[in-house]
């Protein structure tokens, strides 16, 4: 063999390394990719190889169980990513036609068409539009006259996102955030009330959320400025609940186990290796837990992580106040672990250390 032909296989060998492989597991609900490329995969399974290294941040859409939460974290050259969310089927929501008899309009500074009933109080609304530049749009909830209403409103004079609320003449800003992205082309927006929780996002990222309780019940609708945009889709839903997920990054020597958990602030996270192949049926709750029966647990476990951390740094930690938990994952030196494929997964421990609310979807690892 030359030194031309040998060249060549290193050069081919730099470039499979320099290509890494992200993966989707869970929901059957599309997936958002945002950083140094973007991509739309779609569950329940997706597979996609055409990323950049650098930072990225990952937005869920809304399945039939809830909302996934969204992940930030950075991947280097070659990485594999794994995301994992809870199985569920498509969300049911009802199409809202955007025109009809059914609308009620109302125009002055700011246009706005209401529909739906005056007795509804929890929903969530999504909305496809296609806007320019600076066109300013929104959603309109509990809608009760033209002086009370709360609405989310996309400013793109202004660059900016609002939650309003409005008791009267003039409009409060309960939160406003810059919005850094170009906003012309086709974007979804989403207003959802539950109770006295108002959240708003972006193309699947939640930008605004507040407490108020002001307003309880009313109708629904849409909000513009000046010309009218192209409305493209409204669907009116339940409320979403908050869910689990997960990201696994494999380099080729490491591996880095990023979680978004619903816990409260003061629970731990335990990193747990599991066997990845069959095994008998294990009773469990509604949590997806293993019932206590005054017993040792029949769940296939490999290993747990302990305070000595010998399964990696941080796969024993304190969730952060925000849900986050990140931890390393470090090869065990165990001859029964070479060349197999574990399911890696982080328990979600009480602050008293007696019960395991929940655990993020689990990922496969091969030693």
């Amino acid at each position: 063999m030359n030194v031309r032909t040998l060249l060549l296989i290193a050069a081919c060998a730099r470039v499979a390394v320099a290509q890494g492989v992200w993966q989707l597991h869970g929901a059957d609900a599309a997936v958002r990719v945002v950083g140094a490329s973007t991509v739309e995969m779609q569950g329940p399974c997706d597979v996609r190889r055409e990323l950049a290294a650098g930072g990225y941040k990952v937005h869920f859409a809304v399945h039939a169980d809830g909302k996934p939460m969204s992940l930030a974290f950075a991947v280097g050259e070659g990485d594999d990513v794994h995301l994992a969310t809870a199985r569920a089927g498509v969300v049911v929501a009802r199409e809202v036609p955007l025109v009809g008899a059914h609308w009620h309009e109302a125009a002055a500074t700011d246009t706005i068409r209401t529909t739906g009933s005056m007795t509804d109080g929890d929903y969530r609304l999504e909305l496809r539009v296609d806007l320019a530049a600076t066109t300013t749009v929104g959603l309109v909830a509990r809608w009760r006259s033209a002086d009370q209403f709360y609405a989310f409103v996309l400013d793109g004079s202004r660059q900016e996102v609002r939650l309003e609320r409005r008791l009267g003449s003039d409009a409060l800003v309960l939160a406003r955030a810059d919005v850094p992205t170009t906003l012309a082309g086709v974007h979804g927006l989403a207003l959802q009330v539950q109770g006295f929780r108002l959240q708003a996002s972006v193309d699947e990222a939640v930008v605004l959320q507040v407490f108020d309780g002001a307003l309880t019940q009313g109708a629904f609708g849409v909000v513009a400025r000046g010309d009218a945009p192209q409305w493209q889709r409204l669907t009116v839903s339940p409320p979403a609940v908050a869910q689990t997920s997960c990201a696994l990054v494999r380099s080729r020597s490491s591996a880095t186990l990023h979680a978004a958990t619903t816990v409260s602030p003061g629970h731990s996270h335990v990193l747990e290796l599991r066997l990845d192949r069959p095994h008998p049926l294990v009773p469990i709750d509604a949590t997806g837990q293993e019932l206590w029966l005054l017993q040792r647990p029949a769940a296939p476990q490999v290993l747990l992580a302990d305070w000595r951390g010998s399964l990696g740094e941080g796969s024993f930690g304190e969730v952060s106040r925000d849900g986050a938990a990140t931890c390393q994952i470090a090869w065990p030196d165990l001859p029964a672990l070479r060349l197999r494929v574990a399911m890696v997964r982080m328990l979600l421990v009480t602050s008293d250390g007696t019960t395991i609310a929940g655990a993020t979807p689990a990922v496969p690892l091969r030693f």
